[in-house]
């Protein structure tokens, strides 16, 4: 038998006193809650209730729209905040570029240092804007990251063959093949000591 709608207003106002104690939130709790408040509403009662109407659902649900609320208004400025970088990078960088067309200073009055260094802060904070590394120690890691990573997968790949000469042969292969993508000018250098 469908509830009544006397049932299904109870049902919904009990569930969203229920939503509103937060995560210490039980169904004895809230039928302890009841009893306090002199309401007629037994624990069996709110345990059929959350069963027939998915409280425990409902919850999920509404958690989960509050955590992705919370979490659009912290990544919502820091968007706002990488857009206004990249134009700034991007007009301090036209900035050094007109100098360095004009040294004379006919665009803008700027020494060929300051230029220079206009530069290199434009091109960092875009790159810092749009989630890159800017100096060569973390480029550095970077490649290596994945040169350890390319190296770790071909380890695992080739201790599937049967034959220990040919997982020997292939490692090393792969090996050379990984340092020659990720590491040409490594390679160039230490064939050329």
């Amino acid at each position: 038998m469908p509830p009544t709608r006397l049932t299904q207003t109870k049902e919904r106002a009990w569930f969203a006193v229920y939503y509103q104690m937060g995560l210490e939130r039980s169904l004895e709790k809230l039928a302890d809650y009841a009893t306090e408040l002199g309401l007629k509403v037994s624990a069996k009662t709110l345990k059929r209730w959350s069963s027939d109407f998915g409280w425990q659902a409902r919850l999920a649900e509404m958690d989960e729209k509050t955590r992705q609320k919370t979490e659009d208004k912290v990544v919502e400025p820091v968007v706002e905040m990488n857009l206004r970088h990249v134009t700034l990078a991007k007009a301090l960088g036209g900035l050094a570029s007109a100098a360095l067309m004009d040294l004379r200073g006919r665009l803008v009055e700027v020494s060929a240092g300051e230029t220079a260094r206009m530069l290199e802060v434009s091109q960092k904070m875009e790159r810092l804007a749009v989630g890159e590394v800017t100096d060569r120690t973390e480029i550095q890691v970077s490649i290596l990251n994945v040169l350890l990573t390319a190296i770790s997968d071909l380890f695992l790949e080739v201790n599937l063959l049967p034959d220990p000469q040919q997982r020997i042969d292939r490692f090393a292969v792969g090996v050379d093949e990984a340092v020659d993508k990720f590491l040409p000018q490594g390679r160039e250098a230490s064939r050329g000591a």
